[in-house]
């Protein structure tokens, strides 16, 4: 999740539904053993696409059994309550920069020539 989170960054994590999530909003699982923590951008039938700031394009994945959303980070001693107002805007700003983001690279995947893609790909930043 970097540049969002920097190692030494701490979170606090609350259980949450499906339906408890906004586009934008930090989310917590495990993939193969290992917990992650990326960004929720969208859901449909038994998937959510989660996506790391640092990537390019998310991932479909099924609904986990467990999922926990972060409510808070701490970036050395000062604390960010992500439910403020303030820092609600911008995580959804952040979910539609990321989802376009994805769609970008999504479409771009498809296009012939890796130097159509390059070019499609730096013109659409």
């Amino acid at each position: 999740m970097v540049p969002f989170l920097e190692e030494g960054d701490r979170v606090e994590v609350v259980r949450a539904a499906p339906g408890d999530l906004m586009r934008g909003d930090l989310i917590v699982f495990l993939r193969a053993g290992e917990v992650v923590v990326h960004r929720f951008l969208a859901s449909r039938e038994g998937f959510f696409l989660e996506k790391g700031d640092a990537q390019g394009r998310g991932n479909w994945a099924p609904w986990p059994e467990a999922l926990g959303k972060v409510m808070a980070l701490w970036k050395a001693e000062d604390r960010c309550d992500l439910a403020e107002d303030a820092w609600s805007r911008r995580m959804a700003a952040l979910g539609r920069t990321h989802l376009r983001a994805h769609r970008a690279s999504a479409f771009a995947e498809k296009l012939p020539g890796s130097l159509l893609r390059r070019i499609f790909l730096r013109l659409s930043r």
